[in-house]
């Protein structure tokens, strides 16, 4: 005989009893662009459709504005604002996502002739979605080559960033990686 869930009697009690699930799209903490009030919007930032009971407002999670869910439904995970799985994201911030992706692919590879055309076109050098910016990655594996052509495109040498304070669970990993 299987054990029936217990009914509570109390709304206090029930949440205690059953939590609710925590998204997976939930952030970690309060990093991220200042979103845009519901109310301040009345039409779509891309298309310019009204919004309604039909067509709802989305926020992009990388530049916080609202979009209606056509010109908001492309989804990237942002790791330098907490979101470790795929977000929604407009339009503009999705191709500026493949742009920092193909600059991460070109340091990760050491693919010095793909970075100097990627800085020829006058791309940001400090685009990027993951956690570090590009100049501390190409630095820490140690590329000097490819740090000289960020540098000479506008990457900051100088660039400050906060390392997000880690749930306890990867934090204990991290020292049982870092231990071994």
């Amino acid at each position: 005989m299987v054990d029936a869930p217990i009914t509570c009697k109390l709304l206090s009690h029930s949440m205690a009893c059953h939590p609710p699930a925590v998204s997976k799209k939930k952030k970690i903490s309060d990093t991220g662009p200042k979103w845009a009030d519901d109310k301040s919007a009345e039409f779509c930032g891309s298309c310019g459709f009204q919004f309604n009971v039909l067509i709802r407002r989305h926020h992009c999670r990388h530049c916080g504005l609202l979009f209606c869910r056509y010109c908001a439904q492309d989804r990237w995970p942002l790791p330098k604002f907490e979101y470790l799985h795929p977000v929604r994201v407009c339009r503009k911030c999705s191709r500026l996502c493949w742009k920092a992706e193909a600059l991460v692919q070109a340091i990760s590879n050491n693919d010095v002739n793909s970075l100097a055309k990627f800085v020829q076109r006058k791309n940001d050098c400090n685009l990027h979605t993951g956690i570090f910016p590009p100049l501390s990655v190409a630095a820490t594996q140690g590329f000097s080559e490819i740090c000289r052509i960020l540098i000479q495109g506008g990457a900051k040498v100088n660039y400050r960033f906060d390392i997000p304070r880690a749930p306890p669970a990867l934090a204990a990993a991290w020292l049982t990686l870092s231990c071994v």
